[in-house]
């Protein structure tokens, strides 16, 4: 049997219509257009109220379902007021629907989910207004112990107390200001309200509805419950007009996350899908429909409801919507279903022609040979024989890396974000930024490449996030300095130079900054050339400092450059010797920057200023020195000479106590 098949342990029971704490499980607002009034500029709508119950609901404090119903009918308007008098309404349908659990559930729910149905139908007349109308049901109490609301503290009737609250259900008719021409009929949710869903487990939950007037388009979104205005019990008809104040939700849960974060609802489809939360009980959710027609939206429709989390086992197979790899070709398999009665697993990776494309472990890992998609099969079967299987697609897709460069000079500019995310497979198709400043939380853009600026110099923490067209998504961050002046860098603070001689200075800094030099007073004021440039070129006569300053839309930096000026140069190299295949290293004594040597032996001597050598025989070595345009040269003989022969001469014996020489 197909778990999908199976409707899951997630009890809905909506709303409650209460003598004290009751059983009624909410509903739905819900209108159809029938054509123009019998005034003109008039409108004639059939509205509905759907109102559930629990079947097994009894006791003295319960309310059982109403024969009859009273809504209030207001202006879609601030302030809003009410249109003629509250309209009572007879029950025009009573049903019951259940749920009959098969043998994959374990235990089966105690009592059954069952609920009564009723439907309460009206026919009205209304004006054509700009602002068009709410339609009102309101009830004083919900069922109680319900795990994500923050309770409050009233008395029902003015005599019971109850802490909990109550609910209101509304439905909008759009006016002319929402709608310039033609009519409207409200989307109207199906009715699949009973569904078992286990405590953190796996759930989806379809809660589309159908929308009568073609053309239209539905969105769907989790929104915060209306609390139960100023009634105090169930034939309490003392309405409060809107807007509606929600519900207190406890910490973790709000009206766009009512079961926790686990939980998701999908925009365009309304299926509600995640993992169920970990405690059994009630959780009140609303389904809101935004209705759209020709690119704008006319109407809101709402469905308010309860959950019942029970705790119990499913054998099901069941997998992540899809599995992706983007830096490799292995992946880990394992059931999302939390069932502990399963005794059996067949995976099949969906990968043909390869020597083992299956496996029966719990957890198995599979390497695919090629890059794809594949179809990944589970099936599983329980202790008492019950089976389950299910699919999801599987991509294969490596060499996704986000990356990205900064570049900026200080913060009083903008630091510029580059993207430097590469991919093998299809295109990098989105990117999230966060700029790591933690003074605001507005450091976020969504563009390939973004700029901000800082308020202070600081470190921070860069972030970004990025995807491509095949499904994969990767994050970098990197720790980015955010400097108080820009970078200046300079090859050399100190150098020499002969007086005939000119000489590049350079400085390395960022391309948009603007560079000045500047010369020590003196005679050499103006021995410069290209000042305002990276590279200038100076011809001092005697020894100067160089200032320079850079700076890039005002974020400024300096320092400077010594150049030491010789008239001319000399180098002295003494003659020595060494003892035959010993090696030694020859050294002048010069302020030159290179060296040119040769040997009369022909000898291969580098070109620095100490070589080391290693004369055979009595070699000179000449040398040329150069500092720039000035030159001076030296030799010396290096005398190689054997090592020396020591000798004893023979053997001698003496007597004890003599002497020898």
């Amino acid at each position: 049997m197909n778990m999908k098949k199976i409707i899951f342990c997630l009890f809905i029971l909506f709303q409650s219509l209460c003598g004290f704490a009751g059983h009624i499980a909410g509903g739905e607002v819900y209108y159809k257009y029938l054509g123009p009034g019998a005034a003109s500029n008039t409108s004639r709508y059939e509205i509905s109220l759907r109102l559930f119950r629990e079947c097994a609901a009894a006791g003295s404090n319960t309310s059982a379902m109403p024969t009859s119903v009273v809504l209030g009918i207001y202006t879609n308007a601030s302030p809003s007021s009410q249109v003629g008098s509250q309209v009572t309404v007879s029950r025009t349908n009573f049903s019951s629907i259940s749920l009959i659990p098969g043998p994959c559930v374990s235990p089966a729910p105690n009592p059954p989910i069952c609920y009564e149905v009723g439907t309460f139908t009206f026919q009205q007349e209304l004006a054509n207004t700009a602002a068009g109308y709410i339609v009102t049901f309101q009830t004083c109490c919900r069922t109680i112990d319900i795990k994500n609301m923050q309770g409050e503290s009233f008395l029902v009737g003015g005599t019971q107390p109850f802490v909990g609250d109550g609910a209101t259900y509304t439905g909008q008719i759009p006016g002319t200001d929402a709608l310039p021409t033609g009519n409207n009929s409200s989307p109207v949710f199906a009715l699949k309200d009973t569904t078992l869903v286990c405590l953190n487990s796996p759930f989806t939950l379809d809660f589309s509805a159908s929308d009568p007037d073609a053309g239209d388009s539905l969105s769907y979104s989790f929104c915060a419950a209306y609390n139960r205005g100023l009634t105090s019990s169930a034939n309490d008809n003392n309405y409060s007009a809107p807007p509606y104040n929600p519900i207190g939700y406890l910490p973790g849960f709000s009206g766009s996350s009512p079961l926790g974060t686990g939980v998701t609802i999908n925009p365009r489809t309304g299926i509600i899908s995640g993992i169920a939360p970990n405690e059994a009980g009630r959780y009140v959710v609303t389904v809101c429909i935004t209705e759209w027609r020709n690119g704008k939206v006319i109407s809101n429709h709402r469905k308010d409801f309860t959950l019942r989390v029970e705790t119990c086992t499913l054998t099901g197979a069941v997998l992540k919507p899809s599995y992706i790899t983007c830096d490799g070709f292995t992946l880990t398999f394992e059931n999302q279903s939390t069932s502990a009665n399963i005794t059996s697993y067949l995976w099949d990776f969906g990968e043909k022609n390869v020597a083992s494309p299956t496996s029966t472990l719990p957890t198995p890992s599979h390497t695919y040979k090629d890059t794809g998609v594949y179809t990944l099969k589970l099936k599983v079967t329980s202790s008492g024989g019950c089976q389950d299987s299910t699919t999801a697609p599987v991509k294969i897709f490596p060499g996704f890396t986000t990356d990205f460069n900064v570049q900026g000079t200080c913060f009083l500019n903008n630091y510029q974000f580059r993207d430097a995310t590469s991919t093998a497979y299809g295109v990098v198709d989105s990117w999230k930024w966060n700029f790591g400043d933690t003074t605001t939380q507005a450091d976020t853009a969504r563009a390939r490449d973004s700029a901000w600026k800082y308020s202070s110099a600081r470190t921070v923490n860069a972030t970004l996030i990025t995807t491509n067209s095949k499904g994969c998504i990767d994050t970098m961050s990197k720790v980015v300095t955010i400097l108080d002046r820009p970078i200046l860098n300079l090859p050399f603070r100190d150098t020499l130079i002969c007086s005939i001689d000119t000489l590049m200075l350079r400085v390395n800094m960022g391309n948009s900054a603007s560079v000045s030099w500047t010369p020590m007073n003196g005679p050499n004021r103006n021995r410069i050339l290209n000042a305002n440039t990276a590279t200038p070129l100076v011809f001092p006569r005697d020894s100067t400092k160089y200032y320079v300053s850079v700076n890039d839309n005002g974020c400024a930096n300096s320092d400077s450059v010594t150049v030491n000026v010789l008239q001319f140069i000399a180098v002295n190299i003494s003659d020595t010797g060494i003892c035959r295949t010993d090696s030694f290293r020859l050294r002048p004594v010069s302020d030159a920057l290179s060296y040119q040597w040769t040997a009369s032996t022909g000898e291969r001597v580098d070109n620095i200023k100490n070589p080391m050598v290693r004369p055979l025989v009595t070699t000179q070595y000449n040398v040329i020195a150069n500092l720039g345009k000035c030159q001076a040269r030296d030799s010396a003989i290096v005398r190689s000479v054997a090592y020396p022969t020591a000798a004893l001469g023979p053997d001698l014996t003496i007597c004890y106590g003599s002497r020898v020489q």
